[in-house]
């Protein structure tokens, strides 16, 4: 095997099968089939365009470590490093810097950050990424330029890891990780840590572990996995969603009209701009629509609905199933101007078609089921509709918490 070895900060372009770096800030390239690469002490650049698999050894140090075509066995070991899996080549700055480009991003790699706030990339192929101790959402940022017989293109990418096209696997281990599939059916493990885990295209499995993990869905295909008491975690989603065991909080995003679906657990439930059907299941839940005409399904518990958006006839909510004996209307004060925070007072609050005095603010009229804010009673400003209840309900101002 021919090998090089080296002390100091070294900048070296070979066709060495070995190279170890050893100590120092080392710049070391190779054209080799096939090589083995070792940063050592410092803070490392490894790369190979060569044929065949690579395995580079980044050491000590924040390094960075690039792949060839095939298969590449990348280990950021020690420090902050940034992996990344695929052919590139490169320039040389006038600091003696190397600034990559990135080209034929594929091959099946296995990236390896060891400890320390990695950033790992896999890009095209069947890739495996373990991000090891640390928080592996390092804002690294890298320009990956991509072109084909009729386009040109440029794009930044940022930190954590992140697994391009391909079946990848994802694994976060220790810290605050995030972890992005891209194409394709995915597997990641958040682990241990508050991580962000977000699948990307295809049907994507995903398992944050211990920590209050956020997930993102957009294909009735993924999967979020939690088990008991590892954390409060919450789901953001594109398409209608059911919450999965042990999850406590679904977002609803975009204007799309979706349905949100709680589970067993005190779950809050967040609509989106369009007009949402939220549905809380067992478990004292709190439901808010947003925007848009929504219907608000308590559920069995002791529910909240809490109402948040601007007033208009865009925005009138119903209640499917007010309980007065367990259920609770909460009112933004941002939006319900002038009520003072904690319980109603009871005469801020009138049963009836319209206020019949100057302070009546929340109207529930009984023959109807409308609910009305009233910011000045009797005064000039008209009454606006909000929500919808059952009519007949014996409402009183025990039912509205300003918040």
């Amino acid at each position: 095997m021919s090998q090089i070895l080296t002390d100091g900060n070294d900048y070296i372009t070979a066709a060495q099968s070995a190279v170890y770096g050893l100590d120092g800030n080392d710049r070391i390239f190779t054209t080799q089939a096939g090589p083995d690469l070792y940063g050592g002490n410092g803070s490392d650049f490894l790369g190979s365009n060569g044929a065949g698999n690579m395995y580079g050894f980044g050491g000590d140090g924040n390094d960075t470590v690039h792949g060839g075509t095939s298969t590449d066995y990348l280990h950021g070991e020690l420090g902050s490093d940034l992996l990344v899996g695929g052919e590139f080549t490169y320039s040389s700055a006038a600091s003696g810097s190397i600034v990559p480009y990135l080209g034929e991003l594929s091959g099946r790699d296995y990236l390896d950050g060891g400890d320390g706030r990695d950033s790992l990339w896999g890009f095209d192929g069947n890739d495996t990424l373990l991000g090891g101790d640390g928080g592996d959402n390092n804002d690294f940022t890298i320009t990956v330029k991509s072109s084909d017989s009729a386009d040109t293109f440029w794009s930044t990418i940022k930190g954590g890891l992140y697994g391009g096209a391909g079946d990848d696997y994802l694994d976060g281990g220790r810290g605050d990780d995030y972890l992005d599939g891209g194409a394709d059916n995915d597997t990641l493990i958040g682990g241990l840590g508050n991580d962000t885990l977000d699948g990307g295209d295809g049907a994507d499995s995903m398992a944050g572990g211990d920590g209050d993990d956020l997930y993102f869905v957009s294909l009735s295909g993924d999967r979020t996995i939690e088990a008991a008491d590892q954390g409060l975690d919450t789901v953001r989603s594109h398409i209608d969603w059911t919450l999965g065991a042990n999850l406590e909080r679904l977002e609803l995003q975009g204007t799309t009209n979706l349905t949100g679906n709680g589970n067993s657990l005190k779950n809050t439930l967040i609509g989106n701009a369009g007009n949402n059907i939220l549905r809380g299941g067992a478990g004292n839940d709190l439901l808010s629509g947003g925007a848009g005409k929504d219907t608000l399904v308590g559920g069995t518990g002791g529910d909240a609905f809490h109402f948040n958006a601007p007033l208009g006839s865009t925005n009138i909510d119903k209640i499917t199933d007010y309980n007065l004996a367990d259920d609770m209307i909460q009112l933004e004060n941002a939006v319900f101007t002038g009520l003072a925070n904690g319980w109603l007072s009871a005469g801020a609050f009138h049963t009836g078609a319209a206020a019949h005095d100057a302070s009546d603010r929340i109207i529930y009229n009984k023959t109807t089921g409308d609910l009305y804010f009233d910011k000045d009673g009797l005064g000039g400003a008209a009454a606006t509709k909000f929500a919808t209840l059952s009519p007949g309900l014996a409402m009183t101002a025990g039912e509205f918490f300003v918040v």
